[in-house]
């Protein structure tokens, strides 16, 4: 029975490819389900032999870590650069998207209390 090992919603191309790519050099055997035309199957890869299913999942594993670690020094070589932008350039950026989530906050906290705080 076929066992669901990656989903590749909202994954990046290269992240998707890199996971076949370590499937195919693990020579697990596996086969890859597509969203489908309005989205709503599972777009995943999924192991054909329950028996590979903890080689994959540590294989898997051990690749996420290490591309975690890899974006985390991305970034932090970005923060040390100055390219990474601050709030206040985020802000400056966009202001009303800015202060519409700002203000989409406030009042799902004020509506969240409101039962609770008599005015």
């Amino acid at each position: 029975m076929a066992v669901l090992i990656f989903r590749l919603h909202g994954v990046p191309d290269d992240e998707a490819e890199d996971v076949r790519q370590l499937l195919l050099e693990a020579e697990i055997d596996f086969y890859e389900t597509s969203a489908g035309r309005w989205g709503v199957s599972v777009a995943a890869l999924w192991i054909k032999s329950t028996d590979d299913t903890a080689k994959a999942k540590e294989l898997i594993a051990h690749y996420q870590s290490g591309r975690q670690e890899w974006l985390a020094a991305i970034k932090q070589q970005a923060i040390e650069e100055g390219r990474w932008p601050s709030a206040w350039q985020r802000f400056k950026a966009a202001p009303l998207a800015f202060m519409s989530i700002l203000l989409l906050v406030v009042g799902i906290i004020m509506v969240s209390i409101f039962p609770f705080v008599s005015f």
